[in-house]
């Protein structure tokens, strides 16, 4: 009896040592994340203004200086004031709409199912083409850096960069009709492919329901038709949305910065190898000097702000 007593004693205190011990990390967890959000609201409050008063004074400079007729003879210029002109208008509306939202606690993106779906699109698109317009660029200056120059040309430049942005708006436009709003979570708006297979499974758990109280599981009926094609659309749906997560993120994390590196790289192997910038008059090889510094430079931040994304999705 002392025994059992003993052991009822010793189970009382176990369970209390993990009560208290539970109740300690959960308060430890609230309190990291209680951190998080302050210093989140910090830099938004602070950081992103910054952010945004510099992008849109050196974005602005880019394209009056990189707009002059001397300039705009080169195919690469026309890819850096697309660039230009792409990370003005995200400055001016993501970015700006991540300050109301972050730092001012004025939710745009959450309003109505429509602002979610803009917002997310045009961020989706913007950021895309931020980095394919980079990896134009990183191209048209290694194909200068070749004895065939043949892609290096204003008409072209022009061509890719009409295709492209085409391209890209009409392919993510998934990212619209995939964005909702869900106050379920700590986000609020983003894409989220369960919701389309949840609605499936409600169908189908309806229509189980549905044969069991009619007695209906040997001949079919209309509801039992429409229930099963929606449920497939929807289960289709719901695994499109997971591979557009899945290529958006091979695209833009991936694949952007490879090849913006793989050129760059290549690009400089070859001024080595050929001394392109000797040949031509004075001031076109100050211009190329000039251009291919800052796609080095605008390719290492792209790759280095990439990188942790990238590592993160692949673990």
């Amino acid at each position: 009896t002392e025994n059992t007593e003993q052991q009822h004693v010793l189970s009382w205190r176990r369970v209390k040592f993990k009560s208290k011990f539970y109740t300690c990390n959960h308060h430890i967890a609230k309190n990291v994340t209680d951190l998080f959000g302050l210093i989140n609201m910090y830099f938004s409050n602070v950081g992103l203004p910054l952010i945004v008063f510099i992008s849109v004074i050196g974005n602005t400079l880019n394209i009056i200086l990189l707009g002059r007729y001397n300039m705009r003879r080169h195919a690469c210029t026309l890819y850096f004031i697309a660039l230009s002109l792409n990370n003005l208008l995200y400055s001016t509306t993501i970015l700006v709409v991540g300050l109301l939202d972050d730092g001012y606690q004025i939710r745009i993106r959450i309003r109505s199912a429509l602002s979610s779906k803009l917002v997310t699109y045009f961020g989706t698109v913007l950021s895309i083409l931020s980095a394919a317009f980079l990896v134009l660029t990183s191209i048209d200056r290694w194909w200068m850096s070749l004895e065939r120059r043949v892609f290096t040309n204003v008409r072209t430049a022009k061509q890719l960069i009409f295709v492209i942005t085409i391209s890209f708006s009409i392919l993510f436009i998934i990212s619209f009709i995939a964005a909702d709003l869900y106050n379920s979570d700590i986000v609020g708006c983003r894409i989220q492919g369960s919701s389309a297979f949840v609605q499936a499974n409600g169908w189908k758990k309806a229509e189980r329901k549905m044969l069991k109280e009619h007695d209906l599981h040997f001949y079919p009926s209309a509801f039992v038709s429409i229930s099963f094609s929606i449920f497939f659309l929807s289960a289709f749906f719901h695994h499109t949305v997971q591979a557009y997560g899945i290529f958006q993120f091979i695209l833009f994390s991936c694949l952007a910065p490879f090849l913006m590196s793989l050129f760059g790289f290549m690009t400089i192997l070859n001024i080595k190898r050929s001394c392109m910038v000797a040949s031509g008059p004075r001031a076109a090889r100050r211009i190329e000097n000039q251009l291919v510094h800052m796609l080095l430079v605008q390719v290492g931040v792209q790759v280095l702000l990439n990188l942790p994304q990238c590592v993160v999705g692949l673990l």
